[in-house]
């Protein structure tokens, strides 16, 4: 009964997980070609040079704690709120280094623009490290299906 209940809820976890993914991947692909046409080819050229830093400072502000939320048997409120507020914490050092970071950045490139786009993107990292713990709960739920809403 527990057996077919877990495989029941794996089964449907896993169609959802895969809707997910799906969708996610249509919605950037659009997002993208919608992008693409907007902005000229150097505009997007910029947003493509900045997506290096975002992409590293996301992979830091997650550091593995939230797979370690995951796989702990006996994780209780204590380890979620201080995982929670530890990424929170992360993402918005992280920001600030940006933050400060951009004009350099800029001048490597030798584009002035950088500045301003990279202080604006960077707020994703903050609302990203907002969302990893809700989503590693949502995971250990098995509920995919909200996490695809």
């Amino acid at each position: 009964m527990v057996v077919d209940s877990l495989k029941k809820r794996t089964v449907k976890g896993l169609v959802w997980s895969s809707i997910e993914r799906f969708s996610v991947q249509a919605v950037q692909f659009f997002v993208t070609l919608i992008i693409a046409r907007i902005l000229s080819p150097k505009e997007y050229g910029l947003i493509g040079m900045l997506s290096i830093f975002i992409g590293i400072a996301d992979s830091l502000v997650n550091s593995g704690f939230s797979q370690a939320l995951i796989r702990k048997q006996d994780r209780s409120e204590v380890d979620n709120c201080t995982i929670f507020y530890f990424n929170f914490t992360v993402s918005i050092i992280l920001y600030l280094i940006l933050y400060i970071a951009a004009p350099f950045i800029a001048s490597f490139y030798n584009e002035l623009e950088l500045c301003r786009i990279l202080r604006v993107l960077g707020i994703i990292v903050i609302i990203n490290g907002l969302a990893i713990v809700q989503r590693a709960l949502f995971t250990i739920e098995i509920n995919f299906k909200e996490q695809t809403r």
